[in-house]
C-alpha cells in the first residue's frame, strides 16, 4: 500500500543506513557504555550485550523499518492505526505510536541541555582551552549553574537540529549523516590511537575487556538490557518514520544488523579512546556527566597546550555529531507526527515542535543548574523527563510494538517488507518469530519492573 507516500524520502540504501544508526550513536555511547563494559565484568559484560542486540536491537529494528516501509507513512501513529484497522482491530492501537512521539519530546528536553554543554566545550576548546585538572570541576559548575550560559547554548544546539530538519529527508537529515557518521568514525580511530600509545594506557584497556564472568549476575544483564534500548534508541518509533522514507529497494534486513552493529562498533571504539587516556594519566573513569566534561578535559589538557587543543577540539567536535545526528532524529518524529496529523508544512511543524522543546528545555536547565526548586514523584525536571522516557516509555513502547507485530500484524507479515517480495533470503525468520512473540516481550518486563524497583 502507498498511503501518505513522501516525494522527499532517502536517496540512497547507505543515506537510510546512516541516519537509522545516527539516531542510535549518541552521548550515551560516549560515557555510559564504556564504564559499564569495564565495571560488569569487561569482555564478559561484551558477550551478554551482543547476545542481547541480537534477541531485542536487530527484532526490533526490523519490526519498526518494516511497519514504516508497509505503509509508507511517516507517522508512527497513523501506521500502527492503519495496520490495525487492515486486521479488523481497533485505530487505538496508534496510541503505541504516540507514545514515541511523547517519548522523543522528554529525552529532547534534557537531552538538548546536555546537548549544549557539548558545545559549550567545543567552544571552549577552540577559543579558549580546556580546564587542567585543578579546575575543571569549578568551570563545569559554573558552567553549568549559571542563569543564561547553558540556555543560550542549549538553544543554540536545538536551532542547530532544527536547520537540519528543515532541509528534509534528502537534503537535511540524510545529506549530514552521510557526511557526519563516516566523520564520527574517523575521529573516533584518531583518538583511539593516541588513547592506546599513552604510557599506562594497557591498564585501561585490561579493565575495560578482561573477561571476568563471575562479575555476571541478574543485575548486570538488566543493565545490558537496559543500555541496549537505551543506546539502540529503541522503543520510540524514529525507524518506522524512517522506514517510511526508505527506498522500496531497501535490504531491512542487512541495515537491521548494521544499525546495532555500527551502535555498538562506536561504542567500543570511545570506549578505547577514554578509558585508556584516563589510566594512563591515573584519573579515575567514573560514569556520568562528570567524565565527559570534568575528567576528559582534565585528561586532554595534560597532553599540553597544542596537542591538548587538536584534541580537545577534535573529541568535543565528535561529541557534537553524536549529540545532533541523534536529537534530529528525536525532532523527525514528532514533526512527521504533527505534519500528519494537523496537516501542517514540514516549515511550521519543525517551528511549533522548537518552541515546545524549547520551553521545557529552558526548565530543565534551570532545574539542572538549582535555580528552579520544582519536583515531580521526588525529582526535578530534568531527571523528571529522563526517568519517564527512559523507564516508562521506551520499554512501553517496544513491549506494545512487539505484541503489536507478534500478535496482530503477526511476523509473516513482515516476511514481503524485509525480502522486498521474495527477493531476499530471509532464513531466520523462525528466529525473528520467537524473538518478537517471546522473548522481547519478557525482556522488556524485566527492564520495566527494575526501572521501579520491583526487581534487581
Amino acid at each position: 500500500m502507498d498511503n501518505n507516500k513522501k516525494s522527499d524520502g532517502f536517496a540512497t540504501k547507505a543515506g537510510f543506513i546512516f541516519a537509522a544508526a545516527g539516531s542510535a550513536v549518541g552521548l550515551g555511547n560516549l560515557w555510559k557504555f564504556p564504564y559499564l563494559l569495564g565495571s560488569n565484568g569487561g569482555g564478559a559484560f561484551l558477550i551478554v550485550y551482543v547476545i542481547i542486540c541480537a534477541i531485542v536491537a536487530v527484532p526490533c529494528c526490523m519490526l519498526e523499518s518494516a511497519i514504516g516501509k508497509h505503509t509508507r507513512i511517516t507517522s508512527g501513529t497513523r501506521a500502527y492505526a492503519v495496520i490495525a484497522q487492515e486486521k479488523g482491530k481497533t485505530k487505538a492501537w496508534g496510541i503505541v505510536g504516540f507514545l514515541g512521539v511523547l517519548s522523543c519530546f522528554a529525552m529532547l528536553f534534557y537531552y538538548g541541555v546536555v546537548g549544549g554543554w557539548v558545545l559549550d566545550y567545543l567552544f571552549k576548546s577552540i577559543f579558549i582551552g580546556l580546564p587542567s585538572a585543578d579546575s575543571a570541576e569549578s568551570v563545569f559548575s559554573a558552567s553549568t549553574s549559571s542563569l543564561s550560559e547553558p540556555i543560550i547554548w542549549m538553544l543554540v544546539f536545538l536551532v542547530i537540529t532544527v536547520i537540519i530538519c528543515l532541509g528534509g529527508i534528502k537534503k537535511g537529515i540524510e545529506k549530514i549523516s552521510n557526511i557526519m557518521m563516516p566523520t564520527l568514525f574517523v575521529m573516533l580511530i584518531i583518538l583511539v590511537i593516541r588513547s592506546v600509545t599513552l604510557p599506562g594506557s594497557s591498564e585501561g584497556i585490561v579493565w575495560m575487556f578482561k573477561p571476568n564472568f563471575k562479575a555476571i549476575n541478574g543485575s548486570v544483564v538488566i543493565a545490558a538490557l537496559s543500555q541496549v534500548f537505551f543506546s539502540c534508541s529503541l522503543g520510540i518509533g524514529i525507524l518506522i518514520t524512517y522506514g517510511g522514507y526508505a527506498t522500496k529497494d531497501q535490504n531491512l534486513i542487512k541495515s537491521s544488523i548494521l544499525v546495532p552493529v555500527l551502535d555498538t562498533l562506536v561504542a567500543v571504539l570511545a570506549g578505547l579512546a577514554i578509558i585508556p587516556s584516563v589510566f594512563a594519566c591515573g584519573y579515575n573513569p567514573s560514569a556520568g556527566p562528570g567524565l565527559l566534561f570534568i575528567t576528559l578535559p582534565s585528561v586532554i589538557s595534560s597532553f599540553g597546550p597544542v596537542i591538548g587543543r587538536i584534541f580537545g577540539v577534535l573529541f568535543f567536535l565528535l561529541a557534537s555529531f553524536a549529540a545532533l545526528t541523534t536529537s534530529v532524529a528525536m525532532v523527525e518524529l514528532p514533526v512527521n507526527w504533527i505534519m500528519d496529523q494537523f496537516k501542517l508544512s514540514r516549515k511550521k511543524s519543525v517551528f511549533i515542535d522548537f518552541v515546545i522543546t524549547a520551553v521545557f528545555g529552558v526548565l530543565c536547565s534551570l532545574a539542572e543548574s538549582g535555580l528552579l526548586d520544582f519536583t515531580l514523584i521526588g525529582k526535578n525536571i530534568f531527571d523528571f523527563f529522563d526517568f519517564i522516557s527512559a523507564t516508562i516509555m521506551m520499554p512501553l513502547g517496544g513491549l506494545f510494538g512487539a505484541i503489536f507485530v507478534g500478535y496482530i500484524w503477526k511476523p509473516e507479515s513482515v516476511i514481503p517488507e524485509v525480502t522486498n517480495n521474495g527477493q531476499l533470503k530471509f532464513g531466520w525468520f523462525p528466529w525473528f518469530k520467537l524473538c518478537v512473540k517471546i522473548l522481547i516481550p519478557i525482556l522488556i518486563v524485566i527492564i520495566f519492573l527494575n526501572g521501579f524497583g520491583i526487581i534487581g
